[in-house]
């Protein structure tokens, strides 16, 4: 009810919201976020399609190869934009190391996305 409400408010103020969505995949999104986390977002976006509204996604070496799949994810949901915000991730999680350079990760999306 409160989200609905606040949608009226940025319709009414012309401006556009953003969410933050990991991947297409529940499974992967939930991975970095809290579990039930893309269920709820995808509940939100849902509910913001009379608003103008976009999607940042960081990249990270687990949805760096689904861009493709993802951008067109995020069309079918209505998304007027969608920015990928490459990552440095020099911690460890879950016993491993998930570190991507920014340079080699940009070079891989192009080339999934044939630019």
């Amino acid at each position: 009810m409160v989200f609905c409400l606040t949608i009226k408010k940025l319709k009414k103020l012309n401006l556009t919201l953003s969410f933050n969505l990991n991947s297409s995949q529940e499974k992967i999104h939930d991975f970095y976020q809290t579990k039930g986390n893309w269920e709820k977002i995808i509940k939100n976006i849902k509910k913001s399609r009379e608003i103008d509204f976009e999607i940042s996604s960081p990249l990270t070496k687990k949805n760096y190869k689904e861009t493709k799949k993802f951008v067109a994810f995020c069309k079918e949901l209505g998304a007027k934009r969608i920015r990928f915000v490459p990552l440095l991730i020099n911690k460890k999680r879950r016993g491993k190391f998930y570190q991507i350079k920014r340079y080699i990760i940009l070079k891989k999306i192009l080339k999934i996305l044939k630019v």
